[in-house]
C-alpha cells in the first residue's frame, strides 16, 4: 500500500513541479516582451531619426499656415471651430 501511494505522491509531485515551472517560465517571457518592444521601438526611431526630423519639421510648419489661415479673415470660416 505505501509503495501505491508514493507512487501516486511523486506523479502528483512531479505534474504539480511541471505546471509550476510552466508558469514561471510564462511570466517571465510575459516580462520579456515589453522590453524587447521598447527596444525595437528604440532601434526604429534611431534607424530613422533623419526622416522623423523632416515629418516634425514640416507638422510644425503644417501648424503655422494653420493659424495663418485662421488668422486670415477671408479663410476664417473654414478653420473656426
Amino acid at each position: 500500500m505505501k509503495k501505491a501511494e508514493r507512487k501516486v505522491i511523486a506523479m502528483i509531485s512531479k505534474k504539480a513541479a511541471n505546471k509550476a515551472e510552466t508558469a514561471v517560465l510564462k511570466r517571465f517571457l510575459g516580462r520579456l516582451v515589453p522590453s524587447i518592444g521598447w527596444g525595437l521601438t528604440t532601434y526604429d526611431v534611431i534607424d530613422n531619426k533623419e526622416v522623423i526630423g523632416v515629418g516634425l519639421k514640416s507638422f510644425s510648419e503644417g501648424g503655422g499656415v494653420y493659424y495663418k489661415l485662421r488668422s486670415d479673415p477671408k479663410t476664417f470660416y473654414m478653420y473656426a471651430r
